[in-house]
């Protein structure tokens, strides 16, 4: 059986820092806002460390921010530390209940720590709080099909698909899940159109399983 692999994406917040009401001074917040845009540059350009220690700075200063740990986490677990990156986005979830992206951000932890179930849940939640991201969708697809419940996975697939029918990465894991029910040829065309959309990959997998 063919392994279904792909990279998940993780939600990232890039905002104005500015946007919130943190009660502090004029000066306080603004140092704060330097540390969070200096973050989030950083982890723009794959400067992990750099963006974490001004995550840690800004934390320590303002410990009950969502956006902080919320990016904090994204970061942790963009270099694999998924047990800090689901600390933050715990402590996320608690500050914001009502966030779908932290649901959706440790539930990608989660399934890298290969705790399926608990990703369900939270992509579950995630799912509830928003249903028109198609990356929601596209993961638990993904993570249905890990399970074997590739009618499940199909259904996501195609939810994600109808929401955004541009994303390339759904077209080539629905392509990858049409092969587990040996659909091929419906495997082929959706291989093809994600290849269309960028998804260099697809034409691999077209040259192995559709000539």
């Amino acid at each position: 059986m063919r392994a279904l692999h792909l990279l998940l994406l993780l939600t990232f917040i890039n905002t104005s820092y500015s946007q919130i009401n943190s009660g502090l001074s004029d000066s306080e917040q603004s140092y704060i806002e330097a540390l969070y845009q200096s973050g989030i540059k950083k982890s723009d350009n794959k400067d992990y460390t750099g963006a974490i220690a001004d995550f840690d700075k800004a934390i320590k200063l303002l410990p009950n921010n969502y956006l902080l740990h919320f990016n904090r986490g994204t970061v942790k677990s963009l270099i694999n530390d998924e047990m800090g990156a689901i600390a933050d986005f715990n402590k996320a979830i608690e500050i914001q209940p009502d966030s779908a992206d932290a649901y959706f951000n440790r539930g990608v932890s989660k399934f890298k720590l290969k705790d399926n179930q608990g990703a369900l849940l939270d992509y579950d939640r995630a799912i509830k709080l928003n249903p028109n991201d198609c990356l929601f969708y596209y993961a638990r697809g993904k993570l249905k099909a890990t399970l074997l419940n590739f009618k499940g996975g199909l259904s996501d697939i195609n939810k994600s698909i109808k929401i955004n029918p541009s994303f390339g990465e759904s077209y080539l894991m629905r392509g990858l899940i049409k092969t587990q029910i040996n659909d091929y040829p419906g495997a082929c065309l959706d291989w093809s159109k994600a290849g269309e959309l960028g998804q260099v990959d697809a034409y691999e997998l077209i040259i192995k399983y559709c000539n």
